[in-house]
C-alpha cells in the first residue's frame, strides 16, 4: 500500500474470482488509478492492471490457466447507460409517530426516560423539536439535556432541521 510490501492477501483463489471493491464515507473523494502509467507503485508485470484491461479480456482455460485474449472493442459507437434497477421501499405497517409532549418535571433520570422505550422518546423529542435518531440511550440523553431549558435555549446540536422558536 503506497509504495510499501504488504505481503501476500490470498494464497487460494482457485475456483473464485475477485472482484474488486471500493468504499468510501459521504463527500469523500476518491481518485482511482487503473492502468500502469496512472500508477506511482504498479503491481509487477506478471499482473496485469484493471485498466490495461480495456481492450483485452482474461479467459481460464480448463486447466485453471488464466490465458490473456484481445477482445474487439468498437469505440465508434458509445456504450449504453446502465440502467440499475432501484429496490422499492418497504412500506411500514406501524402507523407514523404523532409528537406528544412528555413532562420532563417528573423524569428524574435518563433510565426512567429509557423505561419509556423508544417509540415514546421519539415521540416527545419531535414534539420539542429535537433530533430523534439514534439508540435508546442516546435518545434519553438527549431528551434529558433539555430538562429545564427554554425553548429559544436549546443547543443547535440538537435542534432538528424543522425546528422553530
Amino acid at each position: 500500500l503506497n509504495g510499501n510490501d504488504l505481503g501476500v492477501a490470498f494464497t487460494t483463489t482457485e475456483n473464485r474470482f475477485l472482484v474488486p471493491a471500493l468504499s468510501s464515507n459521504q463527500n469523500e473523494i476518491l481518485e482511482l488509478r487503473t492502468s500502469r502509467d496512472q500508477m506511482k507503485y504498479p503491481p509487477s508485470t506478471s499482473f496485469v492492471p484493471i485498466g490495461n484491461l480495456m481492450d483485452r479480456q482474461g479467459v481460464v482455460d480448463e486447466t485453471g490457466k488464466t490465458k490473456i485474449v484481445t477482445a474487439e472493442v468498437d469505440s465508434s459507437s458509445p456504450s449504453p447507460p446502465i440502467e440499475v434497477p432501484r429496490q422499492k421501499k418497504k412500506k411500514s405497517k406501524a402507523p407514523p409517530l404523532k409528537p406528544e409532549a412528555l413532562d420532563l418535571s417528573k423524569i428524574k433520570s435518563t433510565d426512567d426516560l429509557e423505561k419509556l422505550g423508544m417509540d415514546r422518546l421519539k415521540s416527545a423529542l419531535m414534539a420539542v423539536g429535537a433530533k430523534c435518531g439514534g439508540s435508546l440511550q442516546e435518545r434519553a440523553a438527549r431528551l434529558f439535556s433539555l430538562k429545564g431549558l427554554q425553548r429559544k435555549d436549546f443547543p443547535m446540536k440538537i435542534r432538528a432541521k424543522t425546528f422553530v422558536l
